[in-house]
């Protein structure tokens, strides 16, 4: 839990460079619009970025798992 004497600069300080307090930031009675705005901006990238990760290493391990497939069909 925050401090409740954080001011809307430390508050910005503190998204900053401590990402993983976010959602606390946000529920903070300092925290302004701008940050928030800015928070949520950050936060929609990332769960994208994880997206498109996650999306990517299954079409590698799908491929990955296929071409093993083909490769002991081929031996048989």
């Amino acid at each position: 839990m925050l401090r409740e004497d954080y001011t809307a600069s430390d508050l910005e300080e503190l998204a900053h460079k401590q990402p993983h307090l976010w959602p606390q930031i946000l529920h903070h009675p300092a925290c302004s619009n701008e940050l928030r705005t800015w928070i949520g901006e950050r936060s929609s990238r990332t769960r994208n970025q994880a997206k498109t990760h996650v999306r990517f290493g299954l079409v590698v391990g799908v491929g990955s798992i296929l071409f093993a497939l083909m490769v002991a069909a081929m031996t048989l």
